[in-house]
């Protein structure tokens, strides 16, 4: 089944936050962080429908990013984890 993602973004767009919260639970296990906040939950409800359609990070990315966030090259935090 192939996801029509800018379709799906329009309908995420005319809905109200109350019925975001009903999508909210089909895409994710957990409470939102805020559940009035209109670009907030299409935001992330988005994101999610994106990584369904086109697939998420990959691990490398993900290492990558979090070493950054660290203030550290990838190489750095590898080293960190493997010793």
């Amino acid at each position: 089944m192939t996801i029509n993602v800018l379709k799906e973004y329009a309908s995420l767009e005319a809905m109200t936050p109350k019925e975001l919260l009903i999508e909210w639970k089909k895409y994710y296990d957990h409470a939102p962080k805020s559940r009035t906040n209109k670009t907030y939950l299409v935001t992330k409800i988005i994101y999610r429908i994106q990584e369904m359609a086109y697939g998420g990070l990959t691990k490398r990315t993900i290492d990558r990013l979090e070493a950054l966030a660290d203030g550290k090259n990838a190489s750095q935090r590898k080293a960190e984890h493997s010793g």
